[in-house]
């Protein structure tokens, strides 16, 4: 196995996480910091899904090809703080898709000089 190979699939991989999360979940966030209009939104989305999904399917063969490899004479380098990073941004997505389920959805504020009609 060659670790470094394996090391830079695996970030390839979070990168594609964190791509996801940031489309999925904090499309409007990024929208508000890069002064995006609304097109420009969803061209972000679009690319950010297309982007992740080609980082995760570039990362999953990186990290079959440094799996199947054999390191001979190689040095020292540690996988598990990149592994445990990668879980955590999993986890994380899957807790915020599980909060996007369960939680209401809250209503618009309501703009100065607006009635509420009941």
């Amino acid at each position: 196995m060659r670790k470094g190979t394996v090391k830079k699939g695996v970030k390839l991989l979070i990168a594609s996480v964190s791509l996801l999360i940031a489309a999925s979940f904090y499309h409007d966030e990024v929208a508000d910091i890069l002064f995006l209009s609304p097109p420009a939104v969803e061209q972000f989305v679009f690319f950010a899904f297309f982007w992740g999904g080609m980082l995760g399917g570039v990362g999953i063969m990186v990290v079959a090809t440094g799996l199947l490899r054999s390191g001979a004479q190689e040095e020292r380098i540690r996988l598990a703080p990149t592994l445990m990073l990668l879980l955590v941004a999993v986890i994380l997505f899957f807790t915020l898709l599980y909060r996007s389920f369960v939680t209401p959805e809250e209503r618009p504020r309501l703009r100065p000089g607006e009635t509420i009609i009941i």
